[in-house]
């Protein structure tokens, strides 16, 4: 399994996610950034927070389609 690092581009765009005032906690806000930067989709049942972001991707894995 690899694992995806809170690396200096995703603290920067972190930081800009903070200026929008996204009402999402900042570790979540840092998950986000972290997906973003790496063009992953985000896997969550928390899609009532995270769909606040608008060029993420999510993927709801505990719903049917």
């Amino acid at each position: 399994m690899n694992l995806l690092d809170f690396d200096h581009q995703a603290l920067t765009h972190y930081q800009n996610l903070k200026k929008q005032k996204i009402r999402i906690g900042s570790q979540d806000l840092k998950i986000v950034a972290i997906a973003l930067v790496n063009q992953m989709t985000l896997v969550t049942r928390n899609t009532k927070d995270f769909c606040q972001i608008a060029d993420l991707t999510l993927e709801n894995w505990t719903t049917s389609k």
